[in-house]
């Protein structure tokens, strides 16, 4: 796991929620988080190259499919959110991207922040050319989450 992860592991949600990338890997979130159709949690750790048989969740087939990815995006908004903790919502849209709502940090695989935002689009099927983001490639490329 990239830098930033073991200090969640285990606890209550920090006061600022975060999503942290991993190089190569998957994008685990770290808050109350609400997941449409799952139970809530504090940590978990979602697919990004499209490959997982557990989807929406990362079950390590990044590895398998040779998924290659820097986790270093550039950086976009970064204003401090008010009230930057508290509930996330994550929606895992069919065949679609990962809808996260409510506020949330992005953080780089070296820990560097990326962007603040209370509504992002995530990349699940591994094509966008703008990752972690969503960019609609997953339509041209015929994603399937089911």
């Amino acid at each position: 796991m990239s830098k930033g992860s073991e200090e969640y592991r285990g606890k209550q949600p920090p006061a600022v929620n975060v999503a942290q990338i991993h190089r190569d890997g998957p994008l685990e979130f770290h808050a109350q988080l609400h997941i449409e159709g799952f139970a809530d949690a504090a940590t978990a750790a979602f697919c990004r190259c499209g490959a997982s048989a557990n989807k929406p969740f990362c079950d390590g087939s990044h590895a398998k499919v040779n998924f290659k990815e820097n986790g270093e995006p550039k950086t976009g908004d970064s204003t401090p959110i008010n009230g930057a903790g508290g509930p996330l919502r994550i929606t895992a849209i069919p065949d679609g991207p990962l809808k996260v709502e409510g506020p949330l940090e992005v953080r780089s695989a070296t820990g560097r922040t990326v962007i603040r935002s209370e509504q992002l689009f995530f990349c699940r099927c591994g094509a966008s050319a703008n990752k972690p983001f969503c960019d609609g490639s997953h339509k041209k490329l015929g994603f399937k989450s089911g």
